[in-house]
C-alpha cells in the first residue's frame, strides 16, 4: 500500500518525486510483475542446484546472435536480483533472461510467480542449502516449483538424470525436453572427450559440439541452452556452433595461467556436486603433478560432515597427486580422502 508520511529527509535527495510504501520489497516485486506484463519478450528464468549462470550465459550467448534481448548480471537470483532484472528489461526485447535461486522453501515458487516465463529451465539438483530445504527431495520440489508459474504455452527444459527431479516435476502438467545422459533424455550425451581446457562431445548420436569449457558438467549445461535456442527458432546446428567461442565465468573453473603452475579457479561457491565436478576436470588434466585445495561447504546442515567426508571419499579415487582439506569442514574431505590410496 502507498505510504504517504511525509518524509522530508528523504524527499530532500530526490526533488524529482518520491513514492511512499509500507514494504519496498513487495513494491519492487509488484513493479517488476507489472513491467514484464508491459513486455512482449520471451522471459527465460533458470534455476537449479549449480549451473545456473553458466547455463544462462549460455543462452544468452546464443540467442545475442540474431536476437535482442536483457540478461541479468552476475547471480541477481534473490527477491533484489530477479525484480531488478525484469525492471531493466525493454518493450523491444525479444527475450529476457532471469536467475532464480532460493536457500529456503517457498523462494523459487514466489520469484517464478514475478517472472512468469514462458521456458523454465531446471539445470539439475543436488546437496546444497540443506540447511533450510532439508534434504535432495525437498530440494527437487524446491526447484520444480518453477513449472508452476510457466505461461499456458510454456515449456520446461529439465535434467534428465534425476529420478527425484523427473517425480517432482510430473506434479506439473507443462511440455518439456529433458536434456541427459538418460535414456529419456530427448537431448542426450552420447559421447564425451575432454580436451584440456575445452572438451567435445555429440548429442544424440549426430549432433557434435566443440566447447571451449572443460567439464561433463558443462556439457550438460550446454545442451540445456541448447535446448532454449530450439525453442528460440535456432537450429540445433546453429545453436551447437555458437557455443565455439562461449567464455567461461569467473571463479567458475577459471583457467589461470602463473608460469609453471596452472591454477583452476573454482572458489566463487561450492556444494559437493559442484565440487565433484572440478575435482573430475583436474584429474583429466595432463599436468605432471594435480594438486587439489579443498574448503568448507556451506550450507549443508546436519549432513555436513557426512557429505564432507563422502566428497573426499569420491575424490580420493581420481587422479588427484595431493589434497589439502582447508577450513573445519574442509578436514573432513581430507579424512575422507585417506581411505583411498590414490590421494593423500
Amino acid at each position: 500500500r502507498l505510504d504517504c508520511e511525509p518524509r522530508p529527509e528523504i524527499t530532500a535527495r530526490f526533488p524529482g518525486g518520491v513514492i511512499g510504501v509500507s514494504d519496498t520489497t513487495r513494491a519492487l516485486a509488484a513493479l517488476a510483475g507489472y513491467h514484464r506484463g508491459q513486455c512482449s519478450a520471451t522471459v527465460i528464468a533458470v534455476t537449479g542446484s549449480n549451473g545456473k549462470t553458466t547455463v544462462k550465459r549460455m543462452i544468452s550467448h546464443i540467442l545475442s546472435k540474431r536476437l535482442a534481448g536483457t540478461v541479468s548480471p552476475g547471480s541477481f537470483n534473490n527477491h533484489i536480483g530477479v525484480p531488478t532484472t525484469l525492471l531493466g528489461g525493454s518493450t523491444s526485447d525479444d527475450y529476457m533472461i532471469c536467475e532464480i535461486g532460493s536457500s529456503a522453501p517457498g523462494e523459487v515458487a514466489a520469484l517464478s510467480r514475478i517472472a512468469r516465463p514462458d521456458i523454465a529451465v531446471i539445470t539439475g539438483i543436488g546437496p546444497s542449502h540443506l540447511e533450510k530445504l532439508g534434504s535432495v527431495e525437498r530440494i527437487a520440489a524446491e526447484k520444480a516449483s518453477i513449472l508452476d508459474a510457466l505461461s499456458g504455452d510454456g515449456m520446461a527444459v529439465i535434467w534428465a538424470d534425476s529420478d527425484l527431479l523427473a517425480r517432482a516435476a510430473r506434479a506439473y502438467s507443462c511440455r518439456s525436453v529433458r536434456f541427459g545422459e538418460s535414456e529419456a533424455a530427448e537431448l542426450r550425451l552420447t559421447s564425451w572427450q575432454p580436451d584440456g581446457k575445452a572438451q567435445r562431445f555429440e548429442i544424440n548420436g549426430h549432433l557434435p559440439v566443440s566447447l571451449p569449457l572443460a567439464g561433463k558438467h558443462n556439457a550438460m549445461n550446454a545442451m540445456a541452452a541448447i535446448a532454449v535456442a530450439q525453442r528460440m527458432g535456432f537450429s540445433p546446428e546453429e545453436a551447437a556452433g555458437t557455443l565455439a567461442d562461449v567464455s567461461g565465468m569467473e571463479m567458475r573453473l577459471e583457467w589461470i595461467d602463473c608460469g609453471k603452475v596452472t591454477v583452476i579457479n573454482d572458489a566463487y561457491n561450492a556444494n559437493p556436486a559442484s565440487m565433484l565436478a572440478a575435482a573430475a576436470v583436474l584429474s583429466a588434466s595432463t599436468a605432471k603433478r594435480r594438486v587439489m585445495l579443498a574448503g568448507d561447504m556451506l550450507e549443508l546442515g546436519e549432513a555436513a560432515e557426512q557429505l564432507h567426508t563422502e566428497t573426499g571419499r569420491q575424490i580420493g579415487q581420481m587422479n588427484i597427486d595431493l589434497l589439502i582439506g582447508i577450513g573445519p569442514l574442509g578436514r573432513y574431505i581430507a579424512k575422507g580422502a585417506e581411505d583411498c590410496t590414490t590421494a593423500t
